[in-house]
């Protein structure tokens, strides 16, 4: 009997290769310090189910329900002059959804630009990305409407995008997807999340969230 396919986990794999690559450039024409840049940006990578929720709470501090995620994969890396990242995959047990979890901490920020303007591109760069696991791209969705999420995350208010809407390719079956990011402090923590309409309880989900330390 063949192995059964892995499960896309979900997240931001692909910003973060988009970053990675930048940010080499950018050290290249700077610096020539090719080998240093490469060395030191090389992610420390696990599928160990313990470490990967060990990384996650140091990401967001909440308690992930174990009755709809399932560890997936998560890494961490620091990007000379430009970022430190922390990531977090989780798989949905329930169907081929995903939950991902992202710390940022910039390192170098135009002193001209405003935190909305960041957040701003930050927000842009969250919609138009993808990326998975293993590089395997969450599937896009065609959305159909969409509507804000308003709760009390870190201490602060917070909104994030609820989209609903069926995967490009497949007419059949009706999705929701929540994403967006609250700042703690210096950092960014950027959260994306997507199931099926059946299986996605919006009430559990902000309480996870709002749970958070």
């Amino acid at each position: 009997m063949s192995a059964a396919p892995k499960k896309s986990s979900g997240g931001g794999m692909k910003i973060l290769l988009i970053l990675l690559g930048i940010a080499g450039v950018g050290a290249l024409v700077c610096c020539g310090g090719v080998g240093v840049f490469v060395y030191k940006s090389m992610p420390t990578v696990t599928q160990v189910p313990s470490e990967v929720t060990a990384n996650s709470k140091k990401i967001l501090d909440t308690e992930i329900d174990e009755e709809t995620w399932e560890p997936s994969m998560s890494l961490e890396m620091s990007i000379p002059w430009t970022m430190d990242m922390r990531m977090a995959n989780f798989s949905s047990k329930k169907d081929e959804g995903g939950l991902v979890l992202t710390r940022m901490t910039l390192k170098v920020q135009d002193q001209n630009q405003s935190q909305e303007e960041i957040d701003r591109q930050l927000e842009q760069s969250l919609s138009q990305s993808g990326g998975g696991a293993q590089g395997q791209p969450m599937p896009a969705l065609a959305v159909e409407k969409s509507e804000e999420i308003k709760l009390t995350m870190l201490g602060q208010e917070a909104t994030l995008m609820l989209s609903t809407g069926k995967r490009v390719g497949d007419d059949e079956t009706e999705w929701k997807e929540l994403k967006g990011h609250v700042r703690d402090g210096e950092d960014i923590i950027v959260i994306k999340l997507q199931l099926q309409s059946e299986n996605f309880d919006l009430e559990a989900i902000k309480a996870m969230l709002e749970a958070a330390k």
